[in-house]
């Protein structure tokens, strides 16, 4: 039921944020899709000039989660070096979903100030779009973590 749920919401979620991204360059990276996601998505697609499908489309799935939390970390990266290690979250943006509507109702987000790679890398602004001065002075990792339980 929930790998159901994730699929149609992983659809619900790409046919929006996918050509947004396609179109300011940023890759998706909340998306993250499974060969089998991918392939369910490409059936669903097929199947999009059924008039059944259409109308079943318009009403979501019953399924038992009250709540989705969409995560979508962004983290420190380097294209001479590979991955750093360790690598460090510098972004931690989470949505609250309403798994009966599908509307987000509450947002938590802020940036992380790295500790074993303190500088961020050019490629890493390039292609995460966070700067220097954003997470410069920003709390560690550990008080985000506490924040994020308190929320």
């Amino acid at each position: 039921m929930a790998l159901r749920c994730f699929a149609w919401c992983s659809f619900r979620l790409s046919q929006a944020a996918v050509p947004a991204a396609r179109t300011s360059g940023r890759p998706a990276s909340f998306l993250w899709a499974t060969s089998r996601n991918l392939l369910q998505e490409q059936r669903m697609s097929r199947m999009a000039s059924s008039p059944a499908y259409l109308s079943a489309a318009t009403v979501p799935p019953k399924q038992d989660f009250d709540y989705f939390l969409v995560l979508d970390f962004e983290a420190t990266c380097s294209q001479q070096k590979g991955v750093p290690s360790p690598q460090e979250i510098i972004e931690f943006p989470v949505l609250k979903v309403n798994g009966s509507t599908f509307e987000t109702e509450a947002t938590f987000h802020t940036y992380v100030e790295p500790q074993a790679h303190p500088e961020l890398t050019a490629f890493c602004t390039e292609l995460t779009g966070i700067i220097q001065d954003m997470v410069d002075g920003q709390p560690h990792l550990s008080q985000v973590l506490s924040d994020f339980d308190s929320w």
